[in-house]
């Protein structure tokens, strides 16, 4: 069973991982401010939804961590993809997890 602790540095992983393929797409160009935005504010989300997590029931604690390790994993090991394709597929990941966060209620 996940901790509190465990899944508060999950979230953090998550995003910190997030955040860097963000900055790794600037392309020197004027829009690298608004991606420098984004990847600055879900650092500051994943902080806000770290403090929160106490709230959860551990058995959600539990899913959305087998969620994150996951999402951890397929970051860490995904090849070069266009940011389309990128989007997409974290649309769908999302999605997916929306999902399973509906069965489980």
């Amino acid at each position: 069973m996940t901790d509190i602790a465990e899944y508060r540095n999950l979230i953090i992983e998550h995003a910190e991982l997030r955040a860097l393929n963000i900055r790794l797409s600037l392309t020197g160009t004027p829009a690298d401010a608004d991606r420098e935005a984004r990847a600055t504010a879900l650092m500051a989300m994943a902080m806000q939804e770290a403090e929160a997590a106490s709230a959860l029931a551990p058995s959600d604690i539990e899913l959305l961590a087998r969620s994150l390790r996951f999402s951890i994993g397929e970051l860490t090991s995904m090849p070069e993809e266009s940011c389309t394709d990128q989007a997409a597929r974290y649309r769908a990941a999302a999605l997916k997890l929306r999902r399973m966060v509906d069965e489980a209620e």
